[in-house]
């Protein structure tokens, strides 16, 4: 069990965080059946010409978090960094959730890159950095807070339903099948 705090992030924190993200995959190994049927239900999409669109990659890059985060936070432990998670108040266009034109809206925000080292997992440290997120919307006067994960992703889905998220829709882009999530002010 890793004992942990949750804190802002500061630039001293840019080496470990980089090495968090690339240490940490979406996926599990028990994921496996469920992400081969996410990228054949987007292939069929895909091939089919019904509801897919190409997946461009968002410009968001925890290279330069001043850039791209209005906020950032990180779990410490003895060991070191073992979570973080942004939100932004800017949106890339191809990123929208199923019929919302959210990026033209100043009162909302967006979750991005939620990430837990795996020796760390289900000890609340997601849970955490997610509340950070969600005090930090409440304090900025947010009317809605936004996220995506993907469809295998039940250990995430289950961590945001929890604390009140709502499934609005869900999007097959590139190779994925977005699932996206809601919670309102």
């Amino acid at each position: 069990m890793h004992r942990f705090t949750i804190r802002r992030f500061s630039r001293a924190d840019q080496t470990a965080i980089e090495a968090l993200e690339r240490s940490v995959g979406p996926y599990r190994a028990e994921d496996a059946a469920e992400v081969a049927t996410m990228r054949a239900r987007a292939a069929h999409a895909r091939e089919s010409g019904s509801d897919w669109r190409p997946h461009s990659p968002e410009p968001d890059s925890i290279t330069d978090v001043d850039r791209w985060y209005a906020a950032f936070w990180v779990a410490e432990s003895a060991d070191g960094i073992i979570g973080m998670v942004g939100v932004r108040r800017s949106f890339h266009e191809g990123a929208a959730p199923p019929r919302h034109d959210w990026h033209e809206q100043d009162n909302i925000a967006e979750l991005r890159r939620l990430r837990v080292a795996p020796e760390a997992r289900r000890e609340g440290v997601g849970t955490s950095l997610t509340r950070a997120v969600i005090d930090w919307c409440r304090s900025e006067r947010c009317r809605v807070l936004y996220l995506h994960t993907t469809s295998p992703q039940a250990p995430a889905r289950a961590l945001y339903e929890g604390l009140g998220f709502r499934d609005i829709g869900h999007t097959l882009t590139g190779e994925y099948e977005y699932v996206w999530y809601a919670l309102e002010f």
